[in-house]
C-alpha cells in the first residue's frame, strides 16, 4: 500500500516500466482521483488482511520460504491451503502465489530439469 499512497515507496522501484507509470502516468492525476483509483485496491487488500493467518503469511519481511533452495535440492514443498480454514478466495490466492513463485524460480534455474512436477492433492472426506 506503501507504494500507492506515499511518494517515497516508489523509489525503490526497479522496473522502468512500473517506474515510468508511477512518475509519469500515476503521479499527473488529481489527488481526488489517486484517492479514487486506490480505494478499491485498498478495500480488497483490506478484506484480505483481516484473517490473521494470510497477514501473518503475507506480512513477514523476509520469507521463511526458500523456494530456490527447495528446487535445487528437490525438495518436496506441502502447503496445506484448506478452505475450511482461510476461505475459498484465500487458499485460491495463496495457491497461485506459491505456483507463480515456484514457476519464476523454477525458470530462473538451470539446473532444472525439463521435467518439474507439480502436484496438486485434494482430500475428500466420505
Amino acid at each position: 500500500m506503501f507504494l500507492l499512497t506515499s511518494q517515497r515507496g516508489r523509489f525503490p522501484l526497479r522496473d522502468p516500466i512500473v517506474r515510468h507509470f508511477f512518475t509519469a502516468e500515476f503521479g499527473r492525476y488529481s489527488k481526488s482521483f489517486k484517492q479514487e483509483v486506490i480505494a478499491p485496491i485498498q478495500n480488497k487488500i483490506g478484506q484480505l488482511l483481516m484473517t490473521p493467518v494470510i497477514r501473518n503469511i503475507l506480512g513477514q519481511s523476509t520469507s521463511k520460504l526458500d523456494l530456490r533452495y527447495a528446487i535445487d535440492h528437490h525438495k518436496i514443498i506441502i502447503a496445506n491451503l484448506a478452505k475450511g480454514q482461510i476461505g475459498d478466495d484465500k487458499a485460491n490466492l495463496l495457491g497461485s502465489l506459491l505456483v507463480a513463485g515456484i514457476g519464476h524460480q523454477a525458470s530462473n534455474a538451470s539446473s532444472v530439469s525439463a521435467y518439474f512436477p507439480i502436484v496438486f492433492g485434494r482430500r475428500f472426506s466420505a
